[in-house]
């Protein structure tokens, strides 16, 4: 009986569903009807919680594997002809990865007073020059 009506609550509204259970005590009915119109909602503020939480995590697993690679890409260059060849801009991003490994691209550009747009541009240079190195 409970799967029938599980599958009866599809093609009806819930409020229809609730007046095919014989009612006892109406108080307690009204509580379950309560209960139940408030489960749609409940359950999309739950997907949205899980997709909000799996976007961050998304998130900041992109922004540790980028940072490793241009903290690999830093140290190529580091060890091969030194940062100070760089030239000052190139340097100053360097300088300020390895100082911050940690950090968003936005927190790095907001510390060197650039845009994000500008130090992805000097951070592609760099890993650039470190893949000729290799």
């Amino acid at each position: 009986p409970l799967q029938k009506s599980m599958l009866h609550v599809t093609s009806v509204s819930p409020s229809e569903w609730m007046q095919t259970i014989p009612c006892t005590k109406p108080s307690v009915d009204r509580g379950m009807l309560h209960s139940f119109l408030l489960l749609p909602t409940l359950q999309q503020t739950s997907m949205n919680s899980n997709r909000v939480t799996n976007c961050s995590v998304s998130n900041i697993d992109k922004t540790v594997k980028a940072s490793v690679a241009q903290i690999k890409a830093i140290e190529i260059i580091k060890q091969t002809m030194g940062l100070q060849s760089l030239g000052v801009n190139l340097f100053e991003v360097a300088e300020a990865r390895l100082a911050d490994p940690e950090a968003s691209m936005q927190e790095l550009a907001d510390r060197l007073g650039i845009s994000k747009s500008c130090l992805n541009h000097r951070i592609r240079k760099i890993m650039a020059i470190a893949s000729q190195l290799i």
